[in-house]
């Protein structure tokens, strides 16, 4: 009895292929953390950044020049675009650089894309766009109905640029752990099959089939088989020569050939 060939062991082991799948969900957990990490920091922007209350009159330093918004932050006040604008024109906010006393132009936020956290409402009223950065000075219109306490306006970056760029990270973090997790696969495939090849045991040779295999005798059977010869009975059939009668009459010449009519005049 024939004892059995061990199984080959072939490298890299298969369960490297779980490692590419967990590296696909290491990247969706960590594009989701990098998500929620920057809608944090856009509400923080929000309302953390307090700038002034309403008819108060204050010094805006501008570190970087870019575009920038004003936000209405405090007790929930708008509750649609109409309330937004409305609010816009009582506030009737300016802005001028303290250096030149020019107005820098302001123009209404388009969409309300508010939030609101702990009670608190984050709504952005317009957006403006220093050219320059230094000082500038922030006035706007006193509001009876909003309490100047807790009711702040602010200038800022969008939060919603946070909250892009974060989209934006998560997005390449995801992709990046894609495009490794399949690079793995590939490499896994091809090393692995290159190993199960070469732990395959090798292949004879086919020896050549028929009966003119070197070594092998003549096949018995594969001679004439008796019985096949000549089939005894079907030699001419007695009886099929001319039949009698039909000879030159005896004593008559043998017929001569037929003399051709040829083309001459007609008898006449």
């Amino acid at each position: 009895m024939t004892a059995a060939l061990p199984r080959p062991v072939i490298r890299p082991a298969g369960w490297w292929y779980l490692v590419a799948v967990a590296g696909v969900l290491l990247g969706f957990v960590v594009a989701g953390l990098t998500l929620s990490r920057a809608l944090d920091e856009a509400r923080d922007a929000g309302f953390d950044a307090n700038l002034a209350g309403p008819g108060e009159e204050q010094l805006l330093t501008i570190d970087e020049a870019g575009a920038y918004t004003v936000a209405y932050t405090g007790p929930i006040v708008v509750l649609s675009t109409v309330d937004q604008e409305e609010l816009t024109e009582a506030l009737d906010v300016s802005i001028t650089a303290v250096a030149t006393g020019a107005p820098v132009a302001v123009a209404p936020y388009e969409g309300l894309n508010d939030f609101e956290q702990d009670g608190a409402q984050y709504v952005p009223l317009l957006t403006v766009r220093f050219d320059e950065a230094g000082d500038y000075t922030f006035r706007s219109s006193p509001m009876t109905n909003l309490d100047p306490e807790q009711s702040r306006l602010i200038v800022s970056e969008s939060p919603w640029r946070k909250l892009r760029d974060g989209a934006e990270r998560a997005v390449l973090i995801l992709v990046v752990a894609i495009f490794l997790s399949i690079l793995l696969i590939v490499i896994l495939a091809v090393t692995r099959g290159r190993a199960k090849r070469a732990a395959a045991p090798p292949r004879g040779r086919w020896p050549p089939s028929g009966p003119g295999r070197p070594g092998d005798g003549p096949v018995p059977g594969y001679g004439a088989a008796p019985g096949y010869g000549a089939a005894p009975g079907y030699g001419p059939t007695p009886g099929y020569g001319p039949p009698p009668g039909y000879g030159a009459p005896p004593g008559a010449a043998a017929p001569g050939p037929v003399p051709s009519r040829g083309w001459g005049p007609p008898p006449g």
